[in-house]
């Protein structure tokens, strides 16, 4: 016996969609684009790097993000290091993971590299 009707409806989403689509809008336009392009080249150049190493970009281990910086040191001016390591930290909070970039680990390597 089933206490479900034979036929369930559901509400129309149309509504949660559009205000879902602008939400993603307002998000966009909080991140100038020229930063938008610079975090998706670097946040590009980290999952290559991980997948060749065949680690995981998201989420990454604090010592993932460290080696990749030791790995970036020398060939990478510091700053584009620093950009480097805030892309990877917003790609974890846009996808609300834990920030592997906010250990001892990486801000310890962060300077050996600078």
């Amino acid at each position: 016996m089933t206490l479900l009707p034979a036929r369930v409806t559901r509400a129309p989403l149309a509504p949660l969609t559009a205000q879902a689509e602008k939400a993603k809008a307002y998000i966009q336009e909080a991140i100038p684009e020229n930063t938008r392009r610079a975090y998706r080249a670097d946040w590009d150049d980290f999952s290559a790097w991980c997948g060749g190493h065949k680690l995981s970009p998201l989420p990454a281990e604090p010592t993932t993000v460290a080696t990749y910086l030791v790995s970036l040191a020398g060939k990478k001016a510091p700053a584009t290091i620093r950009r480097r390591v805030a892309a990877i930290a917003k790609a974890h909070a846009m996808k609300n993971l834990s920030n592997p970039t906010d250990t001892e680990v990486v801000r310890s390597a962060l300077k050996g590299v600078n």
